[in-house]
């Protein structure tokens, strides 16, 4: 984080990631809330703020490729068909960046919340109105 910088409209936080021990990394730029991902930073801007983030404006980077992604406050409307038994759960339901390992851990806490309700069914220990729980607590 740099909050005493003049941060470029695209890039308002940076999360960096090593890829590859020692020579390949991911920045990936986190820009303000609200800003659309029509803005279109040349690969030099990129490069620049890398280097800005790395503290060497002389480092030897280079850019294998860009990817956008926004999360837009998406999710599946629809989790399970209880007629038929289906249940939707993890990265089915719910979208998440493709860093940091949100999905995996999403998914295993939807398919424990899941299991244990329809185990209690299926043993008599519970209504089957407990399935009904799953959708609000995604």
């Amino acid at each position: 984080m740099q909050p005493d910088v003049e941060h470029p409209r695209f890039d308002w936080l940076c999360i960096c990631r090593l890829i590859r021990p020692h020579d390949q990394w991911m920045f990936i730029f986190l820009p303000p809330l609200g800003t659309k991902l029509e803005l279109e930073p040349t690969e030099d801007e990129y490069l620049q703020r890398i280097k800005d983030y790395i503290g060497d404006p002389n480092i030897p980077a280079r850019i294998r490729g860009v990817s956008k992604w926004n999360i837009n406050e998406i999710y599946a409307e629809v989790y399970n068909n209880e007629a038929q038994s289906i249940f939707c759960l993890g990265d089915a339901v719910h979208r998440h960046p493709p860093n940091n390992g949100l999905g995996s851990n999403t998914c295993i806490q939807d398919a424990f919340n899941l299991a244990w309700k329809v185990a209690y069914v299926m043993k008599g220990l519970a209504s089957p109105s407990l399935l009904s729980t799953f959708i609000p607590e995604c």
